[in-house]
């Protein structure tokens, strides 16, 4: 199904995490995280790339993705955020020559319902020991950003992974 309607901006943030142990993973828990993951964002993005072409208009996609697309891992959770990172670059690069712009932001640890059982044992508290903040991603500064990526002031900001983890990823 095609979508309709004016719009120009995008924010890709279906997800799901599930915690699996590397050389235990299911099949079934692996087509589970990588079709939503993964496969779920290629076909979104394809649906709003193929919009916004037929309509002649340029617009913004951003898509959330995880810092566990930034660094190693070896899980399907991983996978399909590398995967997702490297389709925000792959058809970013292809598409801001058409007004098409593509980034993605890489939240660390928030206190989302992905992680439903930090947000219970965390409340109100926003210590997180492993973020070199002291800190959680707070929800509301992933919006933030993404407001400031759909405006007018980040239109040559292309196929960036912009990770907002509190300093975690730093090398």
């Amino acid at each position: 199904q095609t979508i309709g309607g004016d719009f120009d901006i995008f924010i890709n943030n279906a997800g799901v995490y599930k915690y699996v142990k590397p050389l235990e993973t299911l099949e079934g828990e692996w087509d589970e995280i990588i079709d939503t993951n993964l496969k779920g964002l290629y076909f979104m993005m394809q649906q709003e790339v193929s919009y916004l072409l037929s309509v002649n208009r340029k617009g913004k996609i951003i898509n959330i993705t995880s810092i566990a697309g930034i660094q190693t891992g070896f899980n399907p959770y991983s996978a399909s955020k590398w995967g997702a990172n490297d389709l925000t670059r792959g058809l970013a690069k292809q598409l801001a020559p058409k007004g098409i712009i593509i980034n993605a932001i890489a939240p660390g640890v928030a206190l989302t319902d992905i992680n439903r059982e930090l947000k219970d044992e965390a409340g109100d508290n926003e210590y997180y020991p492993v973020h070199r903040t002291g800190r959680f991603t707070k929800v509301e500064e992933v919006a933030e950003l993404a407001a400031f990526l759909a405006s007018n002031a980040a239109n040559n900001i292309v196929g960036q992974i912009i990770a907002i983890d509190g300093g975690w990823t730093l090398i």
